[in-house]
């Protein structure tokens, strides 16, 4: 459903001084927790000279703790800023104050705005159109769990930075024009599309002024447009039951190297898409503003087609999540572990005999036992002494910076992001001030129970700055960093090459960055192959089996078609496939090569920093690795090094990098079978309850008049179906009970078929085109008769395709 937006612009703040203040709050007013938002600041003086600050007071969790963001700003007479400052509210928050202040603290202008808060599972629509009411199908395109909400934005409510964008996950741009975009904007929105964002952008008769600022990101690079008579094919790609009739103004134009025609009249593109890092580009030749589309009832059909192709992204795609994991890695400083418990067992031992038998023997022996009362308080005062020196060379007399950072990579971008955990290790009771690299945003650990000052005062400009940070002796204060940094360069010439049931991976990877890698793998989804130290100019050979048992998980918040018989989940992609699915996740043992990580300290460390990332269960909210490969690896330097600007310090750390490689799928002559594992899963809404909704078809447990669906999609089908097996397997509770009641799904038909099979195993189904959808998917329910509960260890399908 589409949510009514509460009020994100704020009226003016008036002053007799001749100051006006006015904000637009995060997309309208929305924002996730946790999660990035901007905050434009607009600012007029009719009056005299003003010197001062804008400040934001951001809540922080559960308490009173505050983080205050600030930016200094200079308004001469007659004058009008506008500034962009960023804000990350925890918790629930109704109202966010944006106010300016003098140099005294005094306030010379006010404005409030509305905030309305959406959950992790809701799907947040940013629309930059002339006509929105044309995107108003975007109210029934929502996810399995959660609500839409649909943004209006303007192209200057376009985020400076990447990270910013965190909240927004599909944004869509109509007939505006884009070259108002400055460079700054047009980095920022090809950072959030590598993060994972879509971006859905509109030809039409408005194509030049559309793609003027996005011709780096599209598919399809416009250079003219034509009237076609025939886009029915729109409706057949959206699966509609609604006719569309009527000329079309279509853009044309050529077609990246990477671009995918998804829907074409005539050899005319009328959807084409791109991959880009872990996000999607998506054009639409025709524009929905226009006719025929604008009024066409099948316009939520094509919006759910658009919006239901599956992105594989690995679980680590959000960057640092868990900031709690991560805090408690970042109280991991090396060189400050406890000392040996027989050290000071030895040191108590050895003052014990000092004050006591040895002092009593001394005296006794210079037969002047009444010294005691000055021999016993200077010992005392002596070993004092030495333990509190002997814990300041332990602890060090400088501060300590710790850093911690995760760096995704994408195949060709220019770009990384960063997500780091800062720890500031204060040896004293002091006060601290930091300052961070440019471009990347700052604030306190967020999360319940995460170490943190009690207040802190940000100030955001070119550089971020943090000030007043307060330490007692021995603590460590976590902050939380993210933005992006150039991209090291790694080349790879991969292959999955497929034969009968049987996939390799092979070819080459190339160091061609200035980063030695320790501890470097090779993870592929069904395989790991460990690298070792990979130098700068280094090329290593891969060779490498892929197996896998289960069929992945669909991403987290995937749009899904209704439940109906001509709904279709995906369309063919060109990514690599093999993905196991399992309650638990391997990846971060296969990186750190090991899954005993308590015994060692640097392992702990890199193990708690790994699962602020990854998500260590299966399922839709957990996919591992997903279906990529990626080189993964260490290095001890921060990639966005941070300092304290008041006090010396020394620095430790570690970095992960976490850099995607691409790799072409080769089928080789004869039969193909794709096993369970080259198959993707995803949730099959049925009508009415449906308790076992987004459930993997693993270890499932079915109760008595209970049905199970789900959906199962190749990556991509090499030729003609020829056999379907299904497996089935489980237990009942109960002799009673028998096995559960299988339903295909018959795309002819449009009806469940009820299967004749007896019992638990593999079975081949008979006629197996008819169960296959237009783009592969297959569909299967169960159903419990009861009266015992069923328990399903597996469920998934192999399909083996003709030559």
């Amino acid at each position: 459903m589409l949510a009514t937006p509460l009020v994100g612009r704020a009226a003016p703040s008036a002053q007799d001084s001749g100051l006006a203040l006015s904000i637009n709050v995060g997309f309208d007013g929305y924002y996730k927790e946790g999660l990035w938002m901007p905050v434009h600041v607009l600012l007029e003086n009719n009056g005299p000279d003003v010197s001062g600050q804008v400040r934001i007071a951001n809540p922080r969790g559960f308490g009173n703790i505050e983080t205050l963001i600030t930016r200094s700003v200079e308004l001469p007479t007659q004058s009008r800023r506008s500034l962009q400052l960023f804000v990350a509210p925890e918790g629930f928050s109704s109202t966010l104050n944006v106010e300016l202040v003098d140099g005294n603290g005094r306030r010379l202008a006010i404005a409030s705005s509305r905030l309305s808060r959406l959950s992790t599972d809701d799907l947040l629509y940013g629309l930059i159109a002339n006509t929105s009411s044309a995107y108003l199908a975007l109210n029934d395109v929502d996810p399995v769990n959660g609500q839409a909400v649909l943004a209006s934005l303007a192209v200057e409510d376009v985020p400076t930075t990447g990270i910013a964008w965190q909240a927004l996950d599909v944004l869509v741009v109509s007939d505006v024009d884009t070259g108002g975009l400055t460079p700054e904007q047009r980095r920022a929105l090809t950072e959030w599309v590598q993060m994972g964002g879509r971006l859905i952008v509109a030809g039409g008769p408005s194509w030049q002024k559309t793609a003027a600022g996005l011709s780096n990101l599209l598919p399809l690079l416009p250079d003219g447009a034509r009237s076609v008579a025939d886009v029915q094919a729109l409706a057949d790609f959206a699966n509609s039951a609604e006719a569309l009739t009527g000329d079309a103004v279509i853009a044309t134009g050529p077609l990246t190297a990477d671009a995918v025609i998804l829907a074409e009249s005539d050899g005319v593109p009328l959807v084409v898409s791109r991959r880009v890092g872990f996000g999607e580009v998506i054009y639409l030749a025709a524009d929905p503003s226009f006719a025929p589309l604008r009024g066409w009832g099948g316009v939520a059909d094509l919006f759910r087609r658009l919006l239901s192709t599956m992105i594989d992204r690995p679980s680590w795609a959000s960057g640092i999540t868990n900031w709690s994991q991560a805090a408690s890695a970042i109280n991991r400083i090396p060189d400050l572990a406890l000392p040996n418990p027989l050290l000071i067992c030895s040191f108590l031992g050895f003052y014990l005999v000092v004050v006591g038998p040895l002092n009593y023997v001394v005296l006794r022996f210079f037969k002047r036992s009444e010294l005691a009362w000055l021999t016993i308080p200077a010992i005392v005062c002596a070993f004092s002494i030495a333990a509190y020196l002997t814990g300041l060379m332990l602890l060090g007399g400088q501060a300590v910076l710790h850093q911690l950072s995760i760096v995704q990579v994408w195949h060709g971008a220019s770009r990384a992001r960063v997500d780091q955990v800062i720890g500031v290790f204060s040896p004293a009771r002091t006060t601290y001030d930091l300052e961070f690299s440019p471009g990347f945003l700052a604030r306190p650990a967020p999360g319940s129970g995460v170490p943190g000052p009690a207040s802190v005062r940000v100030e955001q400009g070119e550089t971020t700055r943090l000030f007043g940070v307060r330490s007692d002796i021995g603590s460590v204060q976590a902050f939380a960093v993210q933005g992006f940094t150039s991209a090291p360069q790694f080349d790879a010439g991969l292959a999955i090459e497929i034969t009968g049931g049987v996939a390799e991976l092979h070819g080459t990877v190339a160091n061609q960055s200035a980063l030695t890698l320790q501890d470097a793998v090779l993870l592929a989804p069904g395989g790991v192959l460990r690298l070792g130290e990979f130098k700068p100019g280094e090329t290593r050979q891969i060779r490498l089996s892929l197996s896998s048992s289960r069929a992945s998980p669909a991403p987290p918040n995937a749009v899904l078609p209704l439940s109906s018989g001509n709904s279709a989940l995906t369309s063919p992609s060109p990514v690599p496939y093999y993905s196991p699915y399992s309650s638990y996740d391997t990846t971060i043992d296969d990186i750190l090569g090991t899954s005993n990580y308590y015994q060692d300290m640097a392992q702990l460390r890199r193990y708690e920093l790994l699962t602020g990332a990854i998500n260590l269960h299966g399922g839709a909210g957990g996919i591992g690795r997903g279906n990529g490969i990626y080189l993964a690896g260490w290095t001890n330097s921060a990639p966005a090094p941070t300092r304290l600007l008041n006090v010396g310090f020394r620095e430790v750390g570690a970095t992960l990098y976490l850099i995607a490689l691409p790799a072409a799928i080769r089928f080789a002559d004869g039969e193909i079978i794709l096993l369970p594992g080259m198959l993707t899963w995803s949730p099959r809404p049925l009508s009415g309850n449906d308790p076992h909704l987004g459930q993997p078809p693993y270890d499932l447990m079915l109760y008595p008049g209970e049905y199970y669906a789900v959906r199962f999609t190749p990556r991509q089908t090499p030729g003609s179906l020829k056999e379907l097996r299904l497996n089935l397997y489980g237990s009942s509770y109960s002799n009673s009970t028998p096995a559960p009641q299988v339903e295909l799904w018959d795309f002819a038909l449009s009806k469940w078929v009820e299967q004749p099979l007896n019992g638990y195993g593999t079975f081949s189904i008979a006629d197996p085109e008819r169960f296959r959808g237009p783009y592969g998917e297959i569909e299967v329910r169960l159903y419990n008769p009861g009266p015992d509960v069923v328990e399903i260890d597996q469920l998934d399908f192999a399909l083996k395709f003709a030559p």
